[in-house]
């Protein structure tokens, strides 16, 4: 995936690195902190006073904690630019990954200005910090750019806010084709690869919009990068491309060029039915047996949600079941009793293939286990 970059390491002069520590009073005699000083710059190429910047892990034992306060809002994780645009960043040099005061220390990160409702925010280069050792190589590069090793002496870096993309369409009713949908959630974000996330990932940098009565939506100043879009409220089933619709939620802007429009048809309910009768192996009905779906999001597998999302459906005394599933995009499924084995229609590739229609099912008791006395 080709993703634009952004976040320049640069020296910021002698003034910058007098910026405040403010783990300065929790810092002990044994526990050394690596600063991290930046400086955000604004559309204007002025510094930015009163932005938020925001400390994002990005690998196993660097996730941020669970925040309890109010506007979520966690120290030494969270800053504020002061009227210099200046804020500085802690990382300590702990014993284990794990602090117990939940401070950042080893691992690898991002620092995200917050988004404005003037502009995109800005994201800095990756950094690695591996500790006292830091003798580790430091991780490959991506799209994202170069990943920094964050060195005993600290980091200088700077931020430079961007506008950002547009992102805007129409959102119509999959049920009543020409309808729109109204009051639906398209959010927009992107999680810097993040490897501790599954899906989509860690949703950092979401922007979002709410469908109108006429089902049109604009998400204004997304991140210049490439982003991921989902629906909360309805289910994506087709999108237009080239004034014709395709059976392919394009759910994936790869490289943003300014506006960007995607009209989606969704489906407000579930509406792929599936049915069936799951039978022994004289005939007689199953009842109470589980007959299991494994769904798809997409009519390939593309996310960890796409081969990790399943759905249950339970035969009634005739064994006979029937589900309405999101979407018709079926990897396998397979049907499950006590007493019985379990039957498999799954198919070898995993790939989805099981449109919505009727699926049966032929159980083959198991001996029954007599105990000797």
């Amino acid at each position: 995936m080709k993703i634009l970059f952004a976040g320049a390491l640069l020296a910021l002069g002698v003034g910058l690195l007098g910026a405040q520590n403010p783990f300065h009073s929790l810092s002990a005699a044994k526990t050394r902190f690596r600063v991290i000083h930046g400086v955000v710059f604004g559309l204007d190429g002025k510094p930015a006073a009163h932005r938020n910047v925001h400390l994002v892990g990005l690998s196993r034992g660097s996730t941020r904690p669970c925040s309890d306060t109010p506007g979520g809002r966690i120290a030494g994780w969270d800053f504020t630019t002061d009227r210099r645009g200046r804020f500085a960043v802690p990382m300590g040099d702990f014993a284990t990954w794990d602090d117990p005061k939940d401070r950042p220390g080893w691992g690898t990160y991002a620092l995200v200005v917050e988004a404005s409702a003037d502009d995109a925010g800005a994201v800095s280069s990756r950094f690695f910090h591996d500790g006292r050792r830091n003798q580790a190589s430091c991780p490959a590069n991506d799209g994202w750019g170069p990943i920094l090793n964050l060195p005993p002496e600290g980091l200088n870096l700077a931020l430079q806010v961007k506008p950002g993309v547009t992102l805007q369409g129409t959102l119509e009713d999959a049920a009543h084709p020409g309808r729109p949908l109204a009051g639906v959630t398209i959010s927009v974000h992107n999680d810097l690869s993040t490897e501790t996330h599954t899906g989509h990932g860690g949703e950092i940098l979401r922007q979002s919009a709410v469908t109108d009565a006429r089902g049109r939506y604009t998400v204004r100043h997304i991140y210049p990068a490439g982003f991921a879009i989902d629906l909360k409220g309805a289910t994506w089933l087709k999108t237009k491309i080239d004034g014709a619709w395709s059976d392919d939620p394009r759910d994936v802007v790869v490289t943003p060029e300014g506006d960007t429009r995607l009209d989606i048809m969704a489906a407000r309910e579930a509406s792929c039915r599936y049915f069936g009768r799951v039978v022994d192996d004289q005939g007689r009905p199953v009842v109470g047996a589980q007959v299991a779906f494994g769904l798809s999001l997409h009519p390939d597998v593309r996310t960890f949600e796409d081969d990790h999302t399943y759905c249950f459906a339970t035969t009634r005394a005739d064994g006979r079941y029937e589900i309405e599933l999101e979407t018709p995009w079926v990897r396998g499924m397979d049907a499950g009793a006590k007493g019985c084995e379990r039957q498999d229609l799954w198919t070898p590739s995993d790939t989805p293939t099981d449109a919505p229609g009727e699926y049966n099912f032929t159980l083959k008791r198991q001996p029954s286990v007599v105990s000797g006395g």
